[in-house]
């Protein structure tokens, strides 16, 4: 009874496996190495859950804050053609073309179909 009450209690008693392990490889240069124990081990784990919870969510972050700047980067792309567009077809006004010489120059510059270059004219060529 005396020796497990002690065995509980005795700091160096509970360091023994570290000990006997630093005591072995001393003597015979074997360079083994004390196990962990499993508590460590569990902390040890909770803390590289911990680092993972904290990357992906940072990771989530920035994939958030990329898709806002894509979405951004494709309204300006997207204003700019119609800017294009629209200057292309105050061109040909000033230019004296007619409707379906504008129509070819929107369908060769901007790759559009007919019908899409069509629905363009109507809305700007004034």
């Amino acid at each position: 009874m005396e020796m497990l009450r002690r065995a509980r209690e005795d700091p160096l008693f509970l360091d023994a496996p570290s000990l006997l392990y630093r005591a072995f490889n001393e003597l015979t240069g074997a360079g083994l190495t004390v196990p962990r124990k499993k508590e460590h081990n569990n902390m040890c784990l909770a803390i590289e859950k911990m680092k993972e919870k904290g990357r992906l969510e940072e990771r989530k972050k920035s994939l958030k804050a990329l898709e806002k700047e894509r979405e951004k980067s494709l309204k300006a792309l997207e204003e700019e053609r119609k800017n294009g567009i629209c200057n292309l077809i105050a061109t040909c006004l000033r230019l004296g073309a007619s409707l379906e010489m504008a129509c070819r120059q929107l369908m060769e510059c901007y790759h559009l179909t007919r019908s899409e270059a069509n629905a363009y004219l109507k809305e700007y060529y004034v």
